[in-house]
């Protein structure tokens, strides 16, 4: 006589199958379902492990791509402090010289200023053909 019973293991969340078989007086217990099913479970929780390592390879580049964008923007941030630090200082020396020189007077140096460094420039460029020629 060759019979079955059922078994629900928790621990594992499967239903193990044990076969047995009586021969007069001896139950012989046969072991090769459950042995398959530890078979199939190995197998899916290798696969089931591969693919986790994968996915934490591709998170990992992923993370790590990120901390260099993250290093460049502080750096840049660092930069952009610096800037406004010197540029707050200039600010603050330009109200100096419009207290003790007047508005007015500091907005006329600035204004010739501006003047003389674009006749500079315009000295500098190369003519054209066509304004060579007039």
């Amino acid at each position: 006589m060759y019979s079955c019973l059922t078994a629900n293991v928790n621990r594992l969340r499967m239903t193990v199958y044990i076969c047995f078989a009586w021969f007069g007086d001896r139950v012989f217990i046969s072991p090769l379902p459950l042995v398959e099913k530890l078979k199939e479970v190995v197998k899916n929780l290798t696969i089931k492990c591969v693919q986790l390592t994968e996915q934490s390879k591709k998170f990992s580049a992923k993370v790590d791509g990120q901390q260099i964008q993250i290093s460049r923007l502080t750096d840049k941030v660092m930069e952009q402090s610096n800037t406004i630090d010197r540029l707050q200082e200039k600010a603050s020396d330009l109200r100096r010289l419009e207290r003790h020189l007047g508005k007015e007077q500091v907005q006329l140096i600035v204004e010739r200023s501006k003047a003389l460094e674009q006749a500079e420039r315009a000295n500098k460029r190369p003519k054209r053909a066509f304004e060579m020629s007039r």
